[in-house]
């Protein structure tokens, strides 16, 4: 059956806000999706194990199902043909379509096939107002509220990811996260042991590791700075070495009585350009795309990346070097260690518009359970599903991302709770690499629509 919502091409023009993405669990007064979206009525055999297929069969036996799957890479997306595959062959005659999306492309792709009233049976996209929570206030998605109860998703994993994650929907549940997230640096363990380099624990000898490879003859860091987000993780991460965590927060809740060309803001801007005059990036990096910036680190052509967490499989696979990882250090040791980015990662939906929502939730409910959860950790993801213990570590690099997520708290990713704001922290500091702006310039170009989304909220 196909049902028509609201466009979700003009909730991205309006920019309409979610409260808080702060601390997770935080809940906030936005209304909830429409109604019209609640899930077909499904059963769990009692005694059966998280994660298994019994009551599949009858729904997903000779079924298709369409699988949107938005990848960084080619090895989270063999992950997931394995798992599809492993699905498909304890229900006969069922085939499940994998189509691998990047980031760029499902924030097109997805809106307009939703706002046409198609789209794939089931998704894994991003959240919040980057996706799956714009989908939902659109009415959308499938309500999962009391499937995820039945079904014991949220014994499964920690309530409060959950909620983080449909923080736009207090009490109702349109999507499914199944781990957590960190930006952080990798880099070439090998470079540094040539240049007797060890694992940087304060700011200083970071700069200093950085300063070190370029006066070797090479670069340092390979930033994407083509599509912006990649170069708004870097700022992310100085922004929440120099500004409290609270002031971040109530950015991202859109409140009038924060600034973003407070003086902590131009700090962390101006951190971003020195490094960038200093000779810490590659030189193109304006014209460099995320994946010819992680090509540049496997390649050795550089001996760092800043990157987030979710690219780890692809630099496993594809360098001939050992990669490691670590959380940018404090600037200021006396104020509380947040992490930008450090945050709950994608989410699974089911859209409200496939004929096979059933066979979706069958799917769904065997990934989210403790044999696909295992395999996804054994490969090294970093799954937040609660096991009753917690398996080795599957290399050194998810030991030191797990590590690093330990040692640090929660943070953010800036603006994603508001299309315009996110949009202008991305074209602020491209276009303060390319010698437009200075960092207060470009942090009052954000300054500047983040009133705009302000005024529209009051209006």
């Amino acid at each position: 059956m196909k049902r028509r919502r609201t466009g979700i091409v003009a909730l991205v023009a309006l920019a309409l806000v979610m409260a808080a993405c702060a601390a997770p669990g935080a809940g906030n007064t936005t209304a909830a999706a429409p109604d019209g979206t609640e899930a077909p009525a499904t059963t769990t055999e009692e005694g059966q194990d998280p994660g298994t297929t019994a009551a599949a069969g009858s729904v997903c036996e000779g079924a298709s199902l369409d699988f949107w799957y938005q990848t960084s890479g080619p090895e989270g997306l063999a992950r997931f043909e394995e798992i599809s595959r492993m699905f498909e062959v304890q229900n006969e005659g069922l085939t499940i379509e994998v189509t691998a999306i990047t980031f760029d492309d499902m924030r097109v792709q997805m809106p307009l096939a939703l706002d046409g009233g198609g789209g794939p049976d089931i998704a894994y996209v991003s959240p919040l107002d980057q996706g799956a929570g714009l989908y939902a206030r659109g009415g959308h998605l499938l309500e999962l509220t009391d499937i995820a109860a039945e079904r014991g998703w949220t014994e499964r994993f920690p309530m409060r990811i959950i909620e983080y994650n449909n923080v736009a929907n207090p009490g109702q549940i349109f999507s499914i996260p199944y781990a957590e997230l960190t930006v952080g640096v990798f880099y070439n363990s090998a470079k540094f042991e040539e240049l007797g380099l060890e694992r940087p624990e304060t700011f200083e000898d970071m700069e200093a590791a950085f300063a070190a490879v370029r006066d070797s003859g090479q670069t340092p860091i390979s930033v994407g700075g083509l599509t912006g987000w990649p170069l708004a993780h870097v700022f992310e991460q100085i922004l929440h070495l120099t500004t409290p965590l609270e002031h971040i927060a109530q950015l991202e809740k859109l409140n009038p009585e924060y600034r973003y060309d407070a003086p902590e803001v131009i700090e962390a801007a101006a951190k971003v350009l020195e490094w960038h005059e200093a000779g810490f990036y590659n030189e193109d990096l304006l014209s460099t795309s995320y994946e010819d910036a992680n090509t540049l680190f496997i390649n050795e052509d550089v001996a760092i990346n800043i990157g987030g967490t979710w690219a780890a499989p692809e630099f496993q696979a594809g360098g001939q070097f050992e990669t490691r990882f670590f959380p940018m250090p404090p600037i200021y040791p006396d104020r509380d260690w947040n992490i930008g980015g450090h945050a709950v990662s994608d989410d699974f939906i089911i859209p409200v518009y496939g004929d096979q929502q059933e066979c979706a939730i069958e799917f769904l409910d065997f990934i989210l359970g403790e044999e696909v959860m295992t395999f996804l950790w054994e490969s090294g993801e970093l799954v937040s599903y609660q096991f009753d213990e917690l398996p080795p570590a599957a290399d050194q690099l998810q030991e030191d991302m797990y590590r690093a997520m330990s040692e640090t708290g929660p943070g953010y990713y800036m603006g994603v709770v508001n299309a315009e704001v996110n949009n202008a922290n991305w074209e602020a500091w491209q276009r303060m690499i390319a010698g437009e702006l200075t960092p207060t310039e470009a942090t009052e170009l954000v300054q500047s629509v983040y009133e705009e989304q302000i005024a529209l909220l009051d209006s």
